[in-house]
């Protein structure tokens, strides 16, 4: 396994474009962790506002989640699960 860390620099602002995103190596941190078909709310970047996403296709280790609007992710980062303020836990994009 490689650590890989990107830097770039961005002239203008990217238009999300992604209405659903795969995370792998899902990481409970509260003790349960939201079901298919529960709604959560995500967050991808740091300071980046929470997004309304569902839980499809859970796998044990993997989770497909679409979101009512469209979204900028990027492979490699982390996906957060929060549900009322608690963080649930997360994982990586694929």
């Amino acid at each position: 396994e490689k650590n890989i860390l990107r830097v770039g620099h961005r002239e203008k602002k990217i238009e999300p474009h992604m209405s659903e995103v795969s995370v792998t190596r899902l990481n409970v941190i509260s003790g349960h962790f939201p079901k298919e078909g529960d709604r959560v709310l995500v967050r991808m970047r740091y300071r980046q506002p929470l997004a309304p996403g569902m839980i499809k296709n859970m796998q044990e280790e993997q989770a497909l989640v679409t979101f009512e609007e469209r979204v900028e992710a990027a492979s490699g980062q982390s996906m957060v699960f929060y549900d009322d303020g608690e963080c649930l836990g997360g994982g990586v994009i694929e």
